[in-house]
């Protein structure tokens, strides 16, 4: 799984709790990968 977000992470919502669990699973996980894009 590809997962694309703005540079500032805007993608993602609610508690820092809830973003750092995210990160930490996409950064455990072989299938995921997490790209910082930028519309300029």
């Amino acid at each position: 799984m590809l997962l694309a977000t703005d540079l500032d992470g805007t993608f993602l919502g609610g508690k820092m709790e809830d973003r750092l669990r995210l990160y930490r699973l996409i950064k455990t996980s072989p299938n995921m990968q997490l790209v910082f894009v930028t519309g300029r």
